[in-house]
């Protein structure tokens, strides 16, 4: 009798391991399917980042669509208010070094008839003004020797950002036109 007891137990004992540990492999798989399935450890789609080159801004976040936008978070600290009226996007600068090879090249301000190619919209129409310690968005498409620099979803790009700039009260023809940041970025 007391070998049936001690066989039962240690069978109920083996039935009891078996279930727990089969429960706990099983949420386990599970955990991992729904955090693979959702994409959270899918470092394709996370841009790398973009720093600024100038000390008067900070390059705060950008992001790159398949079709050449680029939209970056600009930061400046120049002490003073600024208006940005062009932007250009190229993947090299030109032969200087002082403004892109491709795409806005002369970094001029937004013109619906002369720089519609190089804006996905006409945000910078007006300018945009960004105060000491401040940050704007900013959108242009980025270019490379075949035009647009489009690609697919996930695959690298790096590239040059230049502003053209002017302190707030000066007028526009006392412009700075500077490097802003370098990315290397996604495509998202």
């Amino acid at each position: 009798m007391k070998t049936k007891r001690v066989s039962a137990r240690k069978a109920q004992v083996a039935v009891d391991f078996m279930l727990s540990y089969g429960i706990a492999i099983l949420i386990i798989t599970l955990s991992l399917y729904v955090v693979f399935r959702i994409g959270i450890f899918n470092t394709q789609l996370v841009p790398i980042g973009c720093t600024s080159s100038s000390s008067a801004f900070i390059c705060d976040t950008v992001s790159l669509s398949t079709s050449s936008n680029l939209t970056m978070v600009l930061s400046q600290n120049t002490n003073g208010q600024i208006n940005i009226t062009g932007v250009a996007c190229s993947l090299t600068a030109n032969v200087s070094g002082n403004t892109p090879a491709y795409g806005n090249v002369h970094i001029m301000p937004y013109n619906s008839i002369t720089t519609s190619a190089y804006y996905p919209s006409n945000a910078l129409i007006n300018g945009l003004a960004i105060s000491s310690g401040s940050s704007g968005v900013m959108s242009v498409y980025c270019y490379g020797p075949s035009g647009r620099a489009t690609g697919n979803l996930g695959n690298k790009l790096s590239g040059i950002v230049w502003i053209n700039y002017t302190y707030a009260g000066l007028p526009s023809s006392l412009h700075t036109v500077e490097v802003a940041a370098t990315f290397n970025t996604r495509y998202t």
